[in-house]
């Protein structure tokens, strides 16, 4: 017995690297896997995947040609789109195959940043530890479960990947090696924007651990650290485009919020303590939050202090504990592009918005837990206890969270006793409940919808098909033809609907300038132009009949019999 100790000993001081990646690989496998065989959820997965004929149709020129030019939601990312072209080719179009590429991706991010931390320190548990957290923390089920949020994992992948080509160019510093990582970012950020943070990621682990620059404070830190600006600026570079890039895709939505930017500064400190605290407290995770836009000054101030406070005591401490400063600045640094007030728009923070700000955070903890239980004769065995406690706590919440995505009803019920007045979930529960066959369920929360945002073309239209399929055409009517009296972008479903209402009440020449309209969206499927070819054949138009069928067997879709 004691000759096999041994050799598992041996075995093991050999080899522990490479077991340790596969337990890592192997636990972060096991605790998504569950999730592989859950339904699409109908918030963003019917445009991102399902619904989408140039995702579903796979890996072609024109695909690919689509995925270049189309920005949707205000974001530009044509390698997210192409992933998915893949997916479809090598799994089909069931969710499970698009969800376990998202689970694999996550996976080898883990491995990437236990290597890379292992590289860079040479430190085994501490890597491992936070490769862990990193792996089973709570607040990555969104970033995994939801095949939408793929440009998390996506952009983790070449970010993680561009950090680990980093450590072999401070090793020899061949520019080649930069370029590689120029290649990387750029991969990246055609996956997700928030990859404009890797430059100064670089310069934090310029500072440490691999201590390229020394203090960046003091007599000759200019001389120092301007080479390593300088190797850098093709990516702070690549990081000046990309943000003007976004600025531009972003332009109407950013002007729309109406919010000052003295409002909106005062939104950004209070909402990192929200991230703070979910990252310390994972509990009543949800898809969607209450956005509370409204500031009050005195805990905006409070919040701002206490953030310079902690970041002046790291600064002062900077010298003995290098990583508290670190990794600090890597979470506030990673946020900044995505913290309220910055960035506007659907979420007031979310989940997903941590991926990988939060891996500074859990290399703060795992250096400062290892420095503390250093000086004490049982620390280590009580710093191995904590470790495996939040780890085991985080996997428990973590495995507890995943059925909250089984499917859509589930997602949008588990949203809506967070957020019960939340305009995007109750129509999206609402729609999928009409989906199910059952409008008068879905009634109330389509109308909770639509007083949340009226001005909302996509939920006015889902309300007014509400009342078509309970026989209340007439007031579908009444909903819906103020609002196409208005100049809103989107109206070509709305367009849609009205005719469908029209038709419902066998006023078919009042139906057909609808659905002209609605066709004339560049991107309309075929069923809108069956419904116009009745709407001509209802009116005895049988010549106009007769084009629209040509057309629609034109657009590869069977003729009316």
């Amino acid at each position: 017995m004691a000759h096999n100790r041994i050799k598992w000993g041996e075995l093991w001081r050999a080899h522990r690297v490479g077991l340790t990646a596969f337990i890592l690989a192997a636990l972060t496998f096991a605790i998504f896997a569950p999730a592989i065989p859950y339904d699409f959820v109908k918030l963003d997965d019917p445009f991102y995947v399902y619904k989408n004929p140039h995702v579903t149709s796979g890996l072609t020129w024109n695909n690919v040609a689509w995925a270049w030019v189309i920005v949707h939601e205000d974001w530009w990312l044509p390698l997210l789109w192409i992933s998915y072209m893949v997916d479809s080719d090598l799994f089909g179009t069931t969710a499970s195959g698009y969800r376990l590429t998202n689970i694999l991706l996550h996976a080898t991010n883990t491995l990437l940043l236990f290597w890379i931390l292992y590289r860079l320190t040479g430190c085994h548990w501490r890597s491992a530890f936070v490769a862990a957290l990193f792996a089973v923390h709570p607040l990555r089920v969104e970033s995994v479960v939801w095949i939408s949020a793929r440009k998390d994992v996506l952009s983790g992948f070449f970010f993680l990947w561009a950090l680990l080509t980093y450590t072999d160019y401070t090793a020899d510093q061949r520019q080649r090696k930069m370029w590689s990582i120029f290649g990387l970012m750029l991969l990246g950020l055609l996956s997700k924007a928030i990859v404009i943070i890797l430059p100064f990621a670089l310069l934090l682990l310029d500072y440490w651990p691999l201590q390229r620059g020394g203090d960046p404070w003091g007599k000759g830190a200019w001389r120092r650290w301007r080479p390593l600006l300088l190797e850098k600026l093709p990516l702070f570079s690549l990081s000046a485009v990309f943000i003007l890039i976004n600025i531009h895709t972003h332009a109407q939505s950013i002007s729309g919020e109406g919010l000052s930017l003295v409002h909106r500064i005062g939104l950004v400190f209070p909402n990192y303590w929200v991230y703070i605290d979910k990252l310390f407290r994972p509990i009543n995770l949800s898809l969607i939050y209450t956005e509370h836009d409204h500031v009050y000054w005195p805990t905006a101030i409070l919040a701002a202090l206490s953030l310079l406070l902690i970041t002046a005591s790291f600064l002062w401490y900077r010298v003995k504990a290098p990583y508290l400063l670190v990794g600090w600045l890597w979470f506030l640094l990673g946020l900044f592009p995505v913290i309220r007030g910055i960035r506007l728009g659907m979420a007031a923070y979310a989940d997903r918005f941590t991926y990988l700000p939060s891996i500074g955070i859990a290399i703060a903890l795992a250096w400062t837990g290892a420095r503390i239980a250093a000086k004490y004769r049982h620390g280590k065995a009580v710093l191995l206890a904590l470790a495996i406690a939040t780890l085991s706590l985080c996997t428990h919440l973590t495995k507890a969270h995943l059925p909250n995505w089984e499917n859509s009803l589930v997602a949008f019920e588990n949203i809506l006793r967070h957020s019960p007045d939340n305009p995007a979930a109750n129509n999206s529960f609402g729609y999928t409940l009409l989906e199910q066959g059952k409008p008068d369920k879905a009634l109330r929360y389509l109308e909770r919808a639509v007083a949340g945002n009226p001005r909302s073309p996509h939920f006015l239209s889902n309300l007014a098909l509400c009342l078509i399929l309970l026989d209340r055409s007439d007031e579908a009517i009444g909903k819906t033809t103020p609002a196409l009296d208005g100049d809103l972008p989107g109206m070509e479903f709305l367009e849609l609907v009205t005719g469908l209402a029209w038709m419902e009440l066998n006023e078919p020449v009042k139906a057909v300038p609808h659905f002209q309209r609605a066709v004339q969206s560049p991107e309309h499927p075929p069923t809108w132009r069956i419904e116009l070819a009745r709407a001509y054949r209802d009116t005895g138009d049988m010549q106009s009949y007769s084009n629209e069928l040509a057309r629609v067997a034109g657009m590869g879709h069977p003729q009316l019999s």
